[in-house]
């Protein structure tokens, strides 16, 4: 008989007849409590207005955007090259330094810098664009009156890096920003990124698209889009109108993931396979950790899931990367994936169970077991070499719930006992979530309790 867990670990006793729960996620959601919160995303009332460019193609002056705050001089920082340098080349090294603080900051855990840099970027970016806008209003005034003069008005646009570099820095501080709860926080993230959006498409849209770093700005692009999809939940629950946004918003998110790793190619430095598979798998596992996230609808969950695995599959029949060390993330990651589509379909099995059920639909919910025990196996097949603790613990949950389809109790013990076994292995390598600590407490327990209960009765 399998051992009786508490509702962390969500096994059930017997594994016939009641609700099957399993640990969904535990791992996503460990790792979200203990996300490093960052400091100085906004500093009170000595703050001024900060992307005040607005946009470019309007007629008149830029005006401040609303909740999109300025920095202090205090909060800024200005990298001044040596030699004779553009403004566009001064405002790259300070954005190249900040983004290396930011790579920095993930292993520090200190944001400050990294957010500082950040500001000024921002900030220096800010005032190039209200210079370029002044000069060319100043310029329009010696035109004739009338129509011709309006269109005098209209500033030619910036060259695409400039606007790269703006966009990506208001995307990046979203992500270095305090973790505040409340609806004022949720509104000025999603201008800066509303923002952000606006000028990387301002830089797509000025490409040749052969740029080195063409790629960046589309991988930018998306990652924009979908924070502000997730911003915005895409909940299952809203009218037409907000079904065939969110819809477009995916479409466009997609099709930016596929221009960035097509103009991948023009970038010297992913002329290495290696690289530009790793940039690759970059994209693949932001995809797949929204949909791990839940922030969506399934719907567009399982349309994210479904790109990621084509993706994936096309890189393992790849034989100059299934022979480099490559092919284990690329292994995971399509595990991941598969894992992701059974754990959907437990999740509309359970959705389902309130509801009556006659005979046709007993049979549908024997052939969806079938189907998940088949994902789920086919994961587990993926991982048997696993090494690391988080694939370790990818499998376990994979083995958890493919014990949780399983009709005999005595496979359904055995796979929680290899479960455990590979929970425990994760452990050995180093420290794990608070969750798996509990379940692994639970088996243990439980084990020892029927072990106990067996020695009374003989």
């Amino acid at each position: 008989m399998a051992p009786e867990f508490s509702a962390v670990s969500g096994v059930d006793k017997e594994g016939s007849g009641s609700k099957k729960k399993r640990p969904m996620g535990l791992k996503a959601r460990a790792a979200a409590t203990k996300k490093q919160k960052s400091t100085h995303h906004s500093n009170g009332d000595n703050n001024q207005s900060a992307a005040d460019a607005g946009d470019t193609s309007s007629n008149t002056e830029p005006a401040a955007t609303a909740g999109v705050n300025d920095f202090d001089e205090a909060n800024m920082a200005t990298i001044m090259l040596k030699g004779e340098a553009t403004e566009i080349d001064e405002l790259e090294g300070i954005f190249e330094s900040a983004m290396g603080e930011v790579s920095a900051a993930a292993a520090e855990e200190s944001t400050e810098r990294a957010v500082t840099l950040l500001r000024g970027t921002i900030h220096e970016c800010d005032r190039i664009l209200r210079v370029h806008h002044h000069q060319h209003q100043n310029q329009s005034q010696t035109h004739k009156e009338g129509e011709d003069a309006a269109d005098g008005l209209q500033p030619p646009p910036l060259q695409p890096k400039f606007y790269y570099i703006y966009g990506s820095a208001l995307y990046s501080i979203t992500e270095l920003s305090d973790e505040q709860d409340g609806k004022e926080k949720e509104t000025e993230k999603a201008e800066y990124l509303e923002l952000a959006l606006e000028r990387l498409g301002q830089a797509r849209d000025g490409m040749a698209g052969t740029e080195a770093f063409a790629w960046r700005v589309h991988m930018g692009m998306a990652k924009t889009a979908l924070e502000l999809m997730a911003l915005g939940g895409g909940e299952e629950e809203g009218d037409a109108d907000d079904e065939q946004q969110h819809n477009h918003s995916l479409a466009e998110a997609i099709e930016s993931l596929d221009s960035a790793l097509e103009a991948m190619r023009h970038d010297p430095a992913m002329e290495e396979e290696a690289a530009a598979a790793g940039e690759s798998l970059g994209a693949v596992d932001l995809v797949l950790s929204l949909a791990d996230s839940r922030r969506l609808a399934p719907e567009l969950n399982a349309r994210f899931v479904a790109w990621g695995e084509s993706k994936l599959r096309g890189m393992l029949e790849n034989p100059g990367l299934t022979a480099t060390d490559t092919s284990s993330d690329i292994r995971y990651l399509l595990a991941r994936a598969l894992w992701l589509q059974a754990s959907a379909l437990l999740d509309a099995q359970d959705e389902d169970e309130d509801e009556d059920e006659d005979e046709d639909d007993e049979e549908k919910g024997d052939e969806g077991d079938e189907k998940i025990a088949d994902l789920l196996r086919s994961a587990s097949k993926l991982l048997e070499d696993a090494s690391t603790s988080e694939a370790l613990l990818l499998r376990g949950e994979v083995l958890l719930n493919l014990g949780n389809v399983q009709d005999a109790n005595d496979a359904q013990e055995q796979l929680y006992e290899q479960a455990i076994g590979t929970f425990k292995r994760a452990q050995q390598i180093g420290q794990i979530p608070d969750s798996f600590v509990q379940l692994i407490n639970d088996f243990d327990n439980g084990t020892s309790a029927d072990e106990g209960e067996s020695d009374e009765d003989s």
